[in-house]
């Protein structure tokens, strides 16, 4: 799930991020999220963080970019049944 670059900084991930979480809850009836974000990826991660998700775990060098650069990711997952969106 992402965004494109001109539309970031305005809530519209914060939005997207709740109505998908209200989702799994209500509809899919889904008692967890687990995802993994980009450890350099600042505002997700305090974006996920707003939502609710806890950091569990990092993978150290887990993709490696075109450039050879490798980025860690770091774990992330929420309680849906606590969540109050």
């Amino acid at each position: 799930m992402g965004l494109q670059r001109d539309y970031t900084g305005r809530g519209h991930g914060y939005r997207l991020a709740s109505t998908a979480l209200a989702w799994a809850r209500d509809v899919a009836d889904l008692e967890w999220i687990d995802l993994g974000v980009f450890a350099d990826n600042t505002p997700a991660r305090k974006l996920y963080t707003r939502l609710g998700f806890s950091e569990d775990g990092v993978r150290r060098q887990a993709f490696r970019l075109d450039d050879g650069v490798t980025v860690d990711d770091i774990q992330m997952s929420l309680d849906l049944s606590a969540w109050r969106g």
